[in-house]
């Protein structure tokens, strides 16, 4: 299968913090055989996944930010910290909406729907 940027950000934690499949799964819960998976894109990654992984790699925030990015382009999904944070602000969404609705589509000053 084609690497994807979360089973190439995968591999180098693994490799970086020289864990097993084995290792990774007693630490995390999950089977070495579905750790395999995700690391070769046979299983798509999961927010939960993405949580367990920050416990279990000791993330700092950036490299929280950058595997939330790879499982959401994974899973073709707003990122995870970024839904979060608009729910927690729902006035920057509304602005975000709002801008949305400003630009032009198509070359035919045409509006997004709300």
């Amino acid at each position: 299968m084609k690497d994807t940027k979360f089973t190439v950000w995968f591999k180098y934690m693994m490799v970086s913090r020289g864990m097993s499949y084995r290792a990774l799964g007693a630490k995390t819960g999950y089977s070495a055989t579905y750790i395999c998976d995700l690391i070769h894109g046979n299983r798509q990654p999961t927010e939960s996944i993405a949580l367990n992984f920050i416990k279990c790699f000791n993330l700092n925030n950036e490299e929280q930010r950058i595997l939330y990015d790879c499982v959401a382009e994974s899973i073709d999904k707003i990122p995870y910290d970024v839904e979060k944070f608009l729910k927690n602000n729902p006035d920057v969404l509304l602005q975000v909406i709002e801008e949305m609705n400003n630009r032009k589509l198509d070359g035919k000053n045409k509006k997004l729907n709300k």
